[in-house]
Order: structure tokens, then sequence, then C-alpha cells
């Protein structure tokens, strides 16, 4: 049982080492993981994983142009995930309640929703751009992800002069 619990925890160790050279490897120079759930540390008082806005950016992007299988997944009700034998692991539910929201701006392709303690409600949502291209909009610490990223979607809908013809 003890040989167990070491390989699995080096596993884990080895899992979270690799995220954070795949970090660096993408350029996310302010983002650090500590555990591979993005769950706040018991105690709490421990290391946490943290990122900025840019980072996320960056990491969207990739993902959005190196990892489309992703991005299509995020905009999915459900999802059935399958190990390598193809035996069902579980079933993916999606929390994000704006890939059927009618009152946004954009077409939603792709986001990803996160809530912690002390973290609070975080949310990043891709979507296209009237002209072509995407919009990439990132809310951290929100106390409504949801509303508050309706009202920026909003916002560069209006505040941007949508001129498609002189692209």
């Amino acid at each position: 049982e003890i040989a167990d619990t070491l390989a699995e925890q080096a596993g884990k160790e080895t899992f979270i080492t690799s995220m954070n050279q795949k970090a660096a490897e993408l350029g996310l120079l302010n983002t650090g993981f500590v555990n591979a759930t993005g769950l706040d540390p018991v105690p709490a008082d421990g290391p946490i994983n943290h990122s900025t806005v840019y980072d996320i950016y960056k990491l969207a992007k990739y993902i959005s142009e190196d990892r489309p299988d992703i991005l299509y997944i995020t905009t999915q009700k459900e999802f059935s995930l399958f190990d390598l034998n193809k035996n069902l692991t579980g079933v993916i539910k999606n929390t994000d309640k704006l890939l059927e929201e009618q009152n946004i701006p954009f077409n939603v392709i792709g986001g990803k929703t996160g809530e912690t303690d002390l973290a609070k409600q975080n949310l990043i949502i891709i979507s296209e751009a009237p002209c072509g291209g995407k919009i990439f909009s990132v809310v951290l610490g929100s106390q409504n992800r949801f509303e508050d990223m309706k009202t920026l979607l909003q916002y560069i809908n209006t505040s941007y002069g949508w001129d498609c013809l002189n692209l």
C-alpha cells in the first residue's frame, strides 16, 4: 500500500512538473501549477495555482490554433471520456451557461469556467468576431462570471466599429 501511495504521488508530481514545463514552453510567464486539479490548497494557506489574464489568453490562443479538439470539447453540454482501451471512464458536464445564451452578440466557439473560494469565479470565452477571426475574453475574480462576461461581450460589440467591408 505504501509503495502504491508513493508511486501515485510520484505520478502526480511528474504530471505537475510537465504542466509547468508546458506553461514555460508556451511563454506563460506568470503561471504556475502546484496541483493538477486547480482546486484551492489544503490547508488553505499553502501555495496556489496562479495565472494572469494575459497568460490565460495565450493558453486559449494556443488551444484554439494547435488543439482544436480541446476547444471542441469545451462547447459540448456533455462529453464522454474513454481510456486508451476505449473503456468509458466518465462523462464531463459543461457548466458554461453562455453556450446557449441568446443575449450575447457573438457565437461562442469555446471556453472554460472555474471557481474556487480563493480565486472566486473565472471564465474565458472564445467567440467568433463578426468580420472573421476570434475574440478572447477573460473574467477573473468575479462574483458573477456569466453576467460579467455578457457585459464584457456586449461592450466589445458596441464599442468597436465592425466595418467588415473595409478590412
